[in-house]
């Protein structure tokens, strides 16, 4: 109720209305495999950096449609309560890059929402074992996974402008910088069925920090 009532309050502001948005964007983030049938206790959280370019192009005042390359990781960390043969750790790491076409709704002039799907591909994945701090392997297991994946991503952001081209300028560009919160949750079981059959599922679920710098185009 809160949400729609805020959201009615600002339909009622002027939301800015440039036309083409370029962004940079810079992050930190962390994610992990969820798994069946494991507790909590067991997985940790893999922390990665991540980046992309992002492409928005504003529909109306309110509306626009944000495409979103982007690189990030994913994984789990399992701390072994009795070591295996000296092993207290066991590690699985991917990276992907992702794609996400979500349209965005300006709340205000500065706060926005976004929610889409986003298609993810594995470029690989290692399998390492640790003896303490010792990393004692590390093996590529890509095979063991699918290439490609569905997601669906959320954000929630906040965009200030810094500056603006002169105004004699032939083109006028505003100079914008940003602060997004991303979350990102598989819909699509990550593990190659030819290699753990049906009765094994993994998703990927992630959260970022993201920010950057925007150029926008006015109308």
């Amino acid at each position: 109720m809160f949400f729609l009532l805020t959201l009615c309050i600002a339909t009622k502001t002027k939301s800015q209305n440039r036309n083409f948005l370029v962004s940079i964007s810079l992050g930190i983030g962390n994610s992990r495999f969820n798994i069946e049938n494991q507790s909590e206790e067991e997985i940790r959280r893999l922390f990665y950096p991540t980046g992309g370019l992002q492409i928005q192009k504003r529909i109306n005042s309110k509306w626009a449609i944000n495409f979103y390359p982007n690189v990030g990781m994913s994984g789990k960390r399992i701390i072994l309560s009795k070591p295996v043969e000296n092993i207290t750790e066991i590690k699985s790491t991917s990276a992907f890059m992702n794609f996400s076409l979500c349209p965005k709704y300006y709340l205000k002039e500065s706060i926005y929402l976004s929610l889409g799907p986003e298609l993810s591909y594995l470029l690989w994945n290692y399998g390492s074992k640790y003896r303490g701090d010792k990393r004692i392997s590390n093996i590529e297991e890509t095979e063991f996974f699918n290439r490609i994946n569905l997601l669906v991503s959320s954000s929630i952001g906040f965009s200030k402008k810094v500056t603006e081209s002169r105004h004699n300028a032939p083109i006028q560009i505003d100079f914008l910088w940003f602060l997004e919160l991303r979350a990102k949750k598989g819909i699509t079981n990550i593990l190659n069925k030819k290699k753990f059959g049906e009765s094994v599922s993994s998703t990927v679920l992630a959260f970022e920090i993201v920010t950057g710098f925007s150029f926008a185009s006015k109308e």
